[in-house]
This record gives C-alpha cells, sequence and structure tokens, in this order.
C-alpha cells in the first residue's frame, strides 16, 4: 500500500511541476470578425433561388450573433421559417466555401428542413413552409454540383420528375417490406 501512495505522490509532484511551467493563454477576443459580404450574399441568392417572399436582404446582428432577414431577426420567425433559414444559410456557406476553395468537407446533413412542426413533440410556433419555398428548395438541391452532397433527413418528399435526379431514398420504416430500406442506419 506504501508503494501507491508513493507512486501516486510522484505522479502528483510531476504533474505540478509540468502545470507551473505552462504559459496560461490570453482570454480569447471579445470582438468577432465581420460577416463577409460576398458570404451573406450568397446567402442572399439561396433564399431568392428558394422563392423566399420579400427581398432576401440580409444582415448580421453583432449583438444577437445572429442574422436578420428583411430586417427580421430570425429567432421572431416561427419554427418553420427559422429551419428554412438554418437550411438556406448552410447550403449556402457550403456553395461559398466550395467557390472559394476554403476548408469545407464538401457534405451537409440537414434535418428536417421542412418539416415545421411534430405534435406532441414542440411547444414552439407551428408555421407551415409556402408550397413554392419547398418546390424551390428541391429544384435547388437537385442542381447543386456532383463534388457536393447534401443528406436531406425530412418526412417531405421530394417530387416525383425530382426524385431521381437527387438519389432519393425513402426509408419504409419498421414495417418495411422485402427490397425497401428500413431506415437510415439499416
Amino acid at each position: 500500500m506504501k508503494v501507491d501512495t508513493e507512486q501516486a505522490d510522484a505522479v502528483i509532484a510531476v504533474r505540478e511541476s509540468l502545470e507551473a511551467t505552462l504559459v496560461k493563454p490570453e482570454s480569447a477576443p471579445k470582438k468577432w470578425e465581420a460577416i463577409d459580404s460576398v458570404a451573406a450574399h450568397k446567402f442572399c441568392v439561396v433564399l431568392k433561388e428558394w422563392s423566399w417572399k420579400g427581398q432576401a436582404q440580409v444582415e448580421f446582428d453583432d449583438k444577437r450573433f445572429d442574422i436578420k432577414v428583411d430586417g427580421k431577426a430570425r429567432q421572431s420567425n416561427g419554427k418553420g421559417v427559422r429551419a428554412i433559414l438554418h437550411a438556406a444559410f448552410v447550403v449556402a456557406l457550403l456553395r461559398f466555401c466550395h467557390e472559394n476553395q476554403t476548408p469545407h468537407p464538401g457534405f451537409v446533413v440537414l434535418d428536417s428542413p421542412l418539416t415545421t412542426f411534430k405534435q406532441g413533440r414542440d411547444s414552439g410556433t407551428d408555421e407551415s413552409i409556402d408550397p413554392s419555398i419547398e418546390a424551390a428548395f428541391w429544384v435547388s438541391i437537385a442542381k447543386l454540383k456532383a463534388v457536393l452532397q447534401i443528406v436531406v433527413l425530412d418526412n417531405k418528399e421530394p417530387p416525383l420528375h425530382l426524385a431521381g435526379a437527387i438519389s432519393y431514398t425513402w426509408f419504409a420504416g419498421p414495417l418495411a417490406k422485402a427490397g425497401e430500406r428500413r431506415g437510415f442506419i439499416p
């Protein structure tokens, strides 16, 4: 038992010695870098591609560290609009990074960008997505460059004429028949 406590004391002494020699970093800067105007413009382009009702004027609120679209804070919208704005931002970032050869893995995963309300699971504001936005979303995804990938997990299905262009996979769930895929992770 004495050997164990001696070893523990020796390890503690070495750790304390090492910690004493460490240089403590200064605190992180409190000022954030400004958002690139070209990147903000790409976000506007995606919103317009998706048939956004309004001017699609995007500003960045430095105090809230969030966006405003057409003068309205993102958080002031219902869940449906917030989901579309989030998806548009992620897609715009993917495109911006690819076009400017900046680091990005080249794929994104969008979880329920078009499904706005799950009964009994969310007490947030229910807000339906304009059908023209949903249709334009799928057209935009189908036009994505082949080197980029967007995985969309949603209860909404793409129009039949686009299903082949976007590599659509339907998950049949627990009642899947032979040849049907049960879920994302088999």
